[in-house]
């Protein structure tokens, strides 16, 4: 269940953990297990006693929940989105509890070799172990060998992304080989080639010559480059901090007028291409008005409307229409 900034202002994902959202949880699974001929599973983190999530998961189950996958932290902030590290050895008493198969979330670093999956599947005593951040640094986490140059597995990705079109765009693809392929990216002076490539085409270059250089050298480091990631660096640094007195002002905002805390961070859908087109024809005057009566107050104006010069150092969301932008995930 997601502990973002929009589940806290949404009301949704972790934050209908607590007692009094049981009842709405149970009646969601209920609804989705009559309604669908596909099982349902549910993804939950820890509640506040182990006690407390053993009755939760009985609940999820009689409610018609088939699979219930607990990530073993607790729920944290807003804030802070991890509360220290997972608490695989809770899991073994939720699953004796239970008649449905469980599967254990949380500790799959990109770093674990098969021997740790094996170890964190013996300790949490599951049926599975399921991988988030981890498998996005690489994929083949779960494979018992490792393939001797990782950013082969990124050529991988990008000839099935090309044989298999999809709504993804430039953005995902430059986002996914980017936590591929980070450390060679980052040893060979690549990355912000990366971050800046404006075609797949281009990106497979990239991930070629990281390739080049494991298996075959040739690398020759470059102080200009070097210089230049420095400089963006702390330009990113900037844009955080804008962004964090952005947040800060809207939440001193809310609290003025009396209202939650996140009322004016809460992240609506971007403008679809028909809302862009009438509010071009507003007066310009009057467009930051419309724009934030018709809730599009999180995302940026000029981004959608003309362009924006700020670009990754804007404090507000450069997202498109269906999809989202890796590059301001949390």
């Amino acid at each position: 269940m997601c502990i973002r900034d929009s589940a806290y202002s949404g009301h949704f994902g972790s934050y209908l953990l607590d007692q009094v959202d049981h009842p709405l949880v149970f009646e969601i699974v209920r609804t989705m297990s009559a309604g669908l001929d596909i099982p349902v599973f549910c993804k939950i983190r820890l509640l506040d006693t182990q006690d407390a999530t053993i009755e939760f998961c009985k609940g999820l189950q009689k409610s018609g929940c088939k699979l219930i996958t607990i990530h073993a932290r607790y729920r944290g902030s807003p804030d802070r989105r991890r509360d220290g590290p997972a608490y695989l050895d809770q899991i073994p008493a939720i699953k004796a509890s239970l008649t449905i198969p469980v599967v254990a979330n949380g500790n799959m670093t990109p770093g674990m070799t098969p021997e740790d999956f094996h170890n964190n599947l013996l300790l949490s005593q599951a049926d599975g172990i399921m991988s988030a951040e981890g498998i996005l640094d690489n994929p083949a986490v779960f494979c018992d060998s490792q393939p001797a140059c990782r950013p082969n597995l990124a050529l991988e990705y990008l000839e099935l992304h090309r044989q298999y079109p999809s709504r993804a765009g430039l953005s995902t693809v430059i986002f996914h080989c980017r936590r591929i392929c980070k450390q060679e990216l980052n040893r060979y002076q690549l990355m912000e080639e990366m971050r800046s490539a404006e075609s797949a085409a281009r990106v497979k270059e990239i991930v070629q010559q990281c390739v080049q250089y494991e298996l075959h050298g040739g690398f020759v480091w470059s102080d200009e480059k070097r210089k230049a990631s420095e400089e963006k660096a702390k330009r990113t640094k900037l844009a955080a901090s804008s962004r964090a007195r952005f947040e800060a002002r809207m939440k001193r905002k809310a609290a003025r007028e009396g209202k939650d805390a996140g009322f004016y961070l809460k992240t609506g859908p971007p403008p679809s291409p028909a809302a862009v087109c009438e509010l071009l024809k507003i007066d310009k005057a009057e467009r930051v008005g419309a724009w934030r009566t018709q809730g599009f107050g999180q995302h940026c104006m000029e981004y959608h409307l003309s362009e924006c010069g700020r670009m990754k150092d804007c404090a507000f969301l450069h997202t498109d229409f269906g999809g989202v932008e890796p590059d301001q995930m949390g």
